[in-house]
């Protein structure tokens, strides 16, 4: 004989997720009558499900004539023998968080809860059409690890049921996300000007189209392109900036920078490591030591005729003529006694 299963003495064995299929006498077999066998939800290969020419209906038993399924004997409830075609809802799939990124390197996101009442559980499948596919889990979240910063992922989501041939959902829509961009690093800085100040940018490791923001952190203010401070970030990519940034007209004393950046979707990571001060000062006060003393008279002095374009000869032409010269002295002695006032 072909039987698929056989049941003899008492044993009542609960019979779940099988195929029954090709077996020319029985697909299942019960000898024993005092027994009822359970076989839902099981697969007879045919949506007409199996074949049970005998009717004991009147002793609470099933009759299913017109199946074209494998034959069983009475006293098997292989009620629920409907094939499963309908995949788990919602479908098609739906998002309860949309990807976001969770740091640098990572993106993370929730399907909605599907359900299926016909033959759960229900399981889940990211699929990354920039990103990393997660296979098949029972879990709703994932995190796509291992990415790159400030750089844009897409997946989308599926869900399928337990059905021996598992029914999926439609994907979900694609949604993406950037990741963070990394934390600039601590700016160097440098004295181009009595008043003036150049930040260069850190981009650490970040890619072209990272946007950065630099502040002076003593004034509260921004750097904007024409070096002229605002209240307001201005958010330039790298090349934009030249690498550097500017701030002029800035007042005596000493300053120190940050510099912020965000990504694609316009969020900021923290400021930098501040970077050393360095001052800045009153007219006059070639030595920087924020007063306008005889010392600087005679530094001045030493430097007559000096190229101003070498090192910090710049800061010798007070008058700002491309010389240093005994106009330069008058202008320090015109500003004797001036100090920052720190």
């Amino acid at each position: 004989k072909s039987i698929g299963i056989r049941i003899i003495g008492d044993s009542a064995p609960t019979l779940v997720s099988n195929d029954f299929l090709g077996n020319t006498d029985y697909g299942v077999e019960n000898n024993n009558m005092s027994v009822t066998i359970q076989a839902r939800g099981n697969n007879w290969d045919y949506s007409s499900g199996p074949y049970d020419p005998s009717d004991d209906r009147a002793t609470g038993g099933l009759y299913n004539p017109n199946g074209q399924g494998d034959r069983v004997t009475d006293g098997v409830d292989y009620s629920d023998w409907e094939l499963d075609l309908q995949p788990p809802a919602p479908n098609p799939m739906t998002w309860s968080a949309a990807p976001y990124a969770s740091d640098q390197g990572s993106i993370s996101m929730r399907a909605a809860a599907a359900t299926d009442s016909t033959t759960p559980p229900v399981s889940y499948c990211f699929v990354g059409t920039s990103g990393s596919n997660s296979g098949w889990q029972p879990v709703a979240d994932f995190t796509d690890a291992g990415l790159s910063p400030n750089t844009h992922y897409s997946y989308s989501v599926t869900a399928r049921d337990s059905a021996n041939t598992p029914n999926e959902t439609e994907p979900s829509t694609e949604q993406g996300a950037y990741t963070l961009a990394n934390i600039p690093g601590a700016p160097p800085v440098e004295v181009v000007a009595l008043t003036s100040i150049e930040i260069v940018i850190d981009p650490n490791a970040n890619p072209d189209h990272t946007e950065f923001a630099v502040r002076c952190t003593n004034l509260g203010t921004y750097a904007t392109a024409a070096g002229d401070p605002a209240p307001d970030p201005m958010w330039l990519p790298l090349l934009q900036w030249n690498g550097r940034a500017r701030f002029n007209n800035l007042p005596p004393g000493d300053q120190s920078f940050v510099v912020l950046a965000r990504n694609g979707d316009s969020i900021e990571t923290p400021p930098s490591p501040q970077s050393d001060p360095k001052r800045t000062s009153v007219p006059g006060d070639t030595n920087f030591d924020c007063v306008v003393n005889v010392l600087d008279m005679l530094l001045v002095r030493s430097m007559l005729s000096d190229d101003t374009t070498t090192g910090d000869n710049w800061r010798a032409d007070l008058n700002n003529d491309g010389n240093i010269n005994v106009l330069d002295m008058l202008v320090v002695r015109g500003a004797l006694g001036s100090a920052c006032g720190i």
